[in-house]
């Protein structure tokens, strides 16, 4: 119910009503992992990148296998500049998922921020072969 209010919420603009909804739904079904990401998306969204991270953390711990939660987490962490903490969930979110383009991007984004760019240039090869939207976007902050 509360999680179903909680998208009602979004749809019309309420973000902090929206977060709310979700904050109680998982108060009354702690394991209620999709309310978690929801969560976390929108705390990502409105820039609230601590309670990001920590619902991203919780999210994870329930669902470890979730390729999205550690890419969701990654990008919670680059957003504050915490960037081997970051690296280290994309390449988690990659392993998980091998096929995952948005996370080999972004771990070659944050690659390149840290100035290695040798291994920007690696995730670039990779995504060649696995998703060209995401390659072609890669190399352009690597050659810009």
């Amino acid at each position: 119910m509360y999680y179903a209010l909680g998208l009602t919420y979004r749809d019309s603009g309420q973000f902090d009503d929206e977060i709310q909804a979700y904050k109680h739904a998982i108060r009354l079904k702690p394991d209620y992992t999709v309310a978690y990401e929801r969560l976390g998306q929108r705390y990502l969204q409105q820039k609230k990148y601590a309670e990001a991270i920590d619902t991203f953390k919780q999210l994870s711990a329930q669902r470890p296998g979730d390729a999205n939660a550690q890419n969701n987490l990654g990008e919670a962490y680059e957003a504050v500049g915490k960037r081997d903490e970051a690296v280290e969930a994309f390449r988690q979110a990659t392993r998980l998922k091998p096929d995952f383009g948005k996370a080999y991007f972004n771990l070659g984004k944050t690659l390149l921020a840290q100035g290695n760019r040798d291994g920007a240039i690696e995730q670039y090869v990779l995504l060649q072969n696995l998703d060209q939207d995401w390659a072609e976007k890669l190399y352009g902050l690597i050659y810009p």
